[in-house]
């Protein structure tokens, strides 16, 4: 290879480490349409090194790498197919590289993450059975690398993200004790791995996510006072990370997303203590955006907390009319981030809810006319998803939901 040639193709590598680079960006921005494109514009360099170097390992790997970048930014907007797409040719690059290098532990972390990226598609896609077999096939995989390399912290928390992963498939099957153990296998885990590091430091952040996976369980199981607990253990966490990173807009969004579990878990005490406890949220929320207005996680945090206030709180109290009001400004906030990305379906999804939820609450305060436009216009939603993502099982199970809370409606409107 001539100087000019090695020049060419470390230039080309630097590009698209840069594309790589700004789609991580753009992902803890939210951004996940934006970072799909950088990512695409990584691989299209990518793959032109690899076409010219066939037999370079690490020119293949780096393909794969790009494949399976896309294919999680895929998931996260929840357009399954295409994602499907990009993990499995990304799964096919890494099992040959393992095939040729059955050693090299890059190699097997690698193959590990592409393994978890077909059972988020699979989970997506609603085959919990088959999301099953794969994370087991990752787990199996990252547990041989900490056994070998137990001092390896990274390898620990690599371990303990499956059984997190786990544990979110049992929950979605409603099976409750089996996530419960998943969950508190990943809590000690990462308790020893946190031990001697600073408040904000990221296991603390995975700590503080697990334990509201596991108040979450408690509270599905009605445990309310174990709920509490765990609870609590994710608050005391939480508001030590952003005292001492008082910027940090993702101890922000932890801080946040405890609270609003909290307030789901004061359902079981009383409504004054859950109102406080979701304004707490959204106050959290609102304090993000307006420190970094093109933060978007924020937005879908202000749009959660008002469904939580008004879906749940006021329409459990009657006030028709304050729960309509808090989901519109939740619905319009959802609208701004679906312009932004018009191809996320995740937040097409998270509208269609707050549409659903908007005609219950409406067919509760007999507004008969409102409701049936609300529930045919969800559906709708979800109908336009579908044909997006065909491959998406869960669209075409909340278009079912819908359907069914329409006939519901027409059904209990018939009778009175």
């Amino acid at each position: 290879m001539s100087n000019s040639e090695l020049v060419g193709e470390r230039w080309q590598a630097k590009l698209a480490a840069s594309f790589v680079a700004s789609g991580v960006g753009l992902c803890a921005k939210g951004n996940l349409g934006a970072a799909v494109q950088a990512y695409k514009s990584a691989l299209a360099v990518t793959e032109m090194l690899a076409d010219a170097d066939p037999a370079n390992s690490e020119s293949q790997g780096e393909v794969a790498s790009c494949c399976s970048d896309i294919g999680y930014a895929l998931v996260g907007q929840g357009r399954f197919g295409e994602a499907s797409d990009f993990c499995v040719r990304g799964l096919s690059i890494r099992e040959k590289l393992h095939a040729l290098e059955p050693l090299n532990v890059e190699w097997q972390r690698r193959l590990a993450l592409a393994r978890l990226g077909m059972g988020e598609v699979a989970s997506g896609q609603g085959d919990f059975l088959k999301a099953r077999e794969w994370f087991s096939a990752a787990l199996l995989i990252r547990e041989a690398l900490f056994n070998a390399h137990p001092d390896n912290t990274e390898f620990g928390a690599n371990v303990a993200y499956v059984y997190r992963v786990l544990g979110d498939g049992l929950v979605l099957q409603d099976r409750l004790e089996e996530a419960y153990g998943a969950f508190a296998t990943a809590v000690a885990l990462v308790e020893t791995l946190a031990q001697g590091t600073p408040a904000e430091h990221g296991f603390w952040a995975t700590l503080v996510d697990l334990h509201r996976r596991v108040a979450g369980v408690h509270f599905l199981a009605r445990r309310p006072w174990d709920a509490i607990r765990s609870g609590d253990e994710a608050l005391r966490i939480s508001i030590a990370a952003t005292q001492a990173k008082p910027d940090d807009l993702k101890w922000a969004e932890e801080l946040y997303s405890t609270c609003k579990v909290l307030g789901d878990v004061a359902s079981f005490e009383d409504d004054a203590l859950q109102l406080e406890t979701y304004l707490k949220a959204l106050a959290v929320a609102q304090r993000m955006v307006a420190a970094d207005p093109g933060y978007l996680p924020g937005y879908v945090c202000i749009s959660q907390a008002l469904s939580r206030l008004g879906g749940v709180l006021h329409s459990q109290r009657g006030n028709w009319q304050l729960a309509l009001d808090d989901l519109a400004v939740a619905r319009e906030a959802m609208g701004y981030l679906v312009k932004i990305d018009p191809l996320n379906l995740c937040w097409h999804a998270d509208f269609a809810e707050l549409v659903r939820m908007s005609g219950e609450v409406e067919a509760l305060g007999r507004q008969s006319a409102a409701a049936r436009t609300s529930y045919a216009l969800a559906l709708s939603m979800y109908e336009a998803m579908i044909a997006i993502d065909p491959a998406g099982g869960r669209w075409a199970k909340k278009a079912a939901d819908v359907q069914n809370d329409l006939a519901d409606f027409e059904e209990a409107k018939d009778v009175a």
